[in-house]
């Protein structure tokens, strides 16, 4: 209840709009229907390039997170990305899901694939 409350007072304030809105609700409604499974990982050999997260507050400078991975690990290791900064990316219409889902195609466009810049926070993921 706490993410639909809040995802309310964003759209209250302007942050975001009614359509953003209802993918942020939509999101947490699939989250709750959908049990979680237990995850089958299959590890192969790699290109060697890495899954780049990085979180930066924009008052302090500070990185309050900072992760790389290989990419044949990226969906593993997004489980483990703090819950705080999963709810920060989400409010910023970023859904790592979506992203790890379509990691091949984007690896080739060479460009950051998420660079949100918030009155709080920096959040970029790419590939290096």
């Amino acid at each position: 209840m706490e993410e639909r409350a809040r995802i309310l007072k964003m759209l209250e304030g302007g942050k975001i709009n009614a359509e953003e809105a209802e993918k942020l609700l939509q999101s947490i409604d699939k989250k709750m229907e959908t049990p979680d499974k237990p995850k089958k990982i299959i590890l192969t050999k790699g290109s060697g390039k890495k899954l780049k997260i990085r979180v930066e507050s924009n008052e302090s400078g500070k990185e309050n997170v900072n992760i790389s991975i290989p990419l044949s690990l990226a969906k593993l290791v997004a489980g483990f990305i703090p819950k705080e900064q999963q709810r920060t990316m989400e409010a910023q219409g970023i859904d790592l899901n979506t992203i790890l889902g379509h990691i091949e195609e984007l690896e080739s466009t060479g460009e950051d694939i998420v660079n949100v810049d918030s009155d709080n926070e920096k959040v970029r993921i790419y590939i290096e």
